[in-house]
């Protein structure tokens, strides 16, 4: 075998020694010394090759260093394949793979790895990695077929920022979990879609089903006689989010009295301060229109006033007659004075 090895016929002696039943550690580092050989000449291909027959046997840190060069991007992209093909990598050479993919730009390795072949790897790194690069796509993939809920709503709202799939993710989860995500995202998406957001809440409130039980009770209607327990959530817990949103806020308390017989006094209130808010700006709105008016009024009696400034006596007499005009106008309008 040392001959062999002295005249680099690394083939042979791998036969060799395969033949004898030699031990699987001996061939394996036959096999690294033939890949070491090779790298030597510069055939990295080759050397690959045998790199990949050392795995579970080599550390994997010391054919990756080999082939971090740019240039030798496809050969480390191969090995690192192989490690995941045989159960043997980490989140750190999934994270590598997953870079290499996303710089030689092969979408179709990318899909192979993450959609098509069972391959064992971190789901979680696998996603940051997806995100950072911008393939969104697949980062929601693996999220909804892991079920991984938090990151599937961070996709949807920070990278796509596609407001309605963050709704229909949100309106199909569990009481507990839509209304903690409700808590979390609320603020956001009320700004984005107010109505959506504000009906979705409604019905969180009150008497909420997600929609694929409400689908399935639309099918198979569930026993009158049976009593069902109604899952809602505090609606006081919610005002927060309507910042800015009167409107929308009393549509959703005014709901949640409505159905509700016993609404806590915060709803109470807080829809009562809604209501006496409305009717303060209706009464302003009507008293800016009266301003404006007066306002009005006034510029054109002062206008008739400047022409006969010339003469004084007759300017001091007009001034007066400017002030009981004036006030007539206001009595009338404020108490109909004819």
């Amino acid at each position: 075998m040392q001959m062999l090895f002295k005249k680099h016929l690394y083939s042979i002696a791998i036969s060799l020694a395969q033949s004898q039943n030699c031990d699987p550690t001996y061939i394996t580092e036959i096999y690294q010394m033939f890949g070491d050989h090779l790298y030597g000449k510069g055939d990295h291909d080759g050397a690959i090759d045998q790199y990949i027959e050392t795995i579970k046997s080599v550390e994997p840190s010391y054919v990756i260093r080999k082939f971090l060069d740019a240039q030798r991007i496809h050969n480390l992209t191969r090995y690192l394949q192989a490690l995941h093909e045989r159960g043997e990598a980490n989140s750190d050479h999934t994270t590598l793979l997953l870079n290499c993919y996303t710089k030689l730009k092969d979408v179709s390795k990318l899909d192979e790895f993450i959609k098509k072949k069972d391959y064992e790897f971190d789901i979680s790194t696998a996603i940051r990695v997806c995100r950072q690069a911008q393939y969104y796509e697949h980062a929601l993939y693996l999220a909804e077929k892991h079920k991984i809920t938090d990151l599937r709503l961070q996709i949807v709202l920070e990278d796509t920022q596609d407001f309605r799939s963050a709704l229909k993710i949100i309106a199909a989860l569990d009481f507990f979990e839509a209304e903690q995500n409700l808590k979390v995202h609320g603020k956001r998406l009320i700004s984005k879609l107010p109505q959506e957001t504000t009906e979705l809440l409604m019905k969180l409130c009150t008497d909420y089903k997600p929609e694929s039980e409400e689908k399935q009770d639309e099918v198979t209607p569930t026993d009158v006689g049976l009593p069902q327990k109604k899952m809602k959530a505090n609606p006081s817990e919610f005002i927060h989010i309507f910042v800015g949103k009167p409107r929308r806020l009393k549509q959703f308390l005014e709901h949640v009295v409505k159905k509700s017989n016993h609404s806590s006094s915060v709803v109470y209130n807080t829809l009562l301060e809604l209501y006496f808010r409305e009717s303060i700006e209706e009464l302003d709105k009507d008293d800016d229109d009266f301003s404006a008016a007066f306002d009005e009024k006034d510029n054109e009696i002062h206008q008739e006033e400047n022409v006969y400034t010339e003469n004084n006596d007759f300017a001091q007499e007009q001034t007066r007659h400017t002030t009981t005009l004036i006030t007539h106008w206001y009595l009338q309008k404020c108490i109909g004075l004819k």
